[in-house]
């Protein structure tokens, strides 16, 4: 008498010989085992597919936020222009005394980060020093407000 499930391991094995025969197999499985399809580049390039996403999408960012920052931009008695350019104009009053001063500009990494390449001042002698370097974080931009966060504090703009 023959029990129920006792052929189990002859059946599998005969799926086994007959699918895994070159003849049954697919052309990928075929293509596989002859060396043409690897594993470690295809992870190489999807991390590398990934790495480029990511770049593409903080620097899209970045020219978005560039585009929004573009034009005049007013803090107390001061005003600053930046200009499609890349430049900038800065310039402050207080009573007698007058600062200006410009460069360039870019954003870079969501970072509001200015230039400055001339520098001048009236009625103080007190300027900002050519060469410097001012970094500052955007936190929010739209239309009519621009924020940014640095080392001095929260800075709003508006226009």
């Amino acid at each position: 008498m023959e029990v129920a499930g006792a052929n189990v391991v002859g059946r599998f094995r005969f799926a086994l010989e007959r699918f895994g025969s070159p003849r049954h197999r697919s052309h990928v499985a075929q293509l596989w085992s002859l060396g043409h399809l690897r594993t470690f580049p295809m992870k190489r390039f999807i991390s590398l597919l990934g790495l480029v996403a990511l770049g593409a999408g903080c620097q899209t960012g970045d020219v978005v936020l560039r585009d929004r920052v573009v034009g005049t931009w007013q803090i107390e008695t001061a005003s600053v222009s930046y200009r499609p350019d890349g430049s900038f104009q800065f310039e402050n009053s207080a009573g007698s005394f007058q600062w200006r001063n410009g460069g360039t500009w870019s954003v870079k990494q969501g970072n509001l980060i200015n230039v400055v390449t001339y520098s001048s001042a009236e009625n103080t002698a007190i300027k900002v020093p050519v060469g410097r370097v001012g970094q500052g974080k955007i936190t929010f931009v739209d239309a009519h407000q621009l924020v940014i966060q640095d080392g001095g504090g929260v800075h709003t703009f508006w226009r």
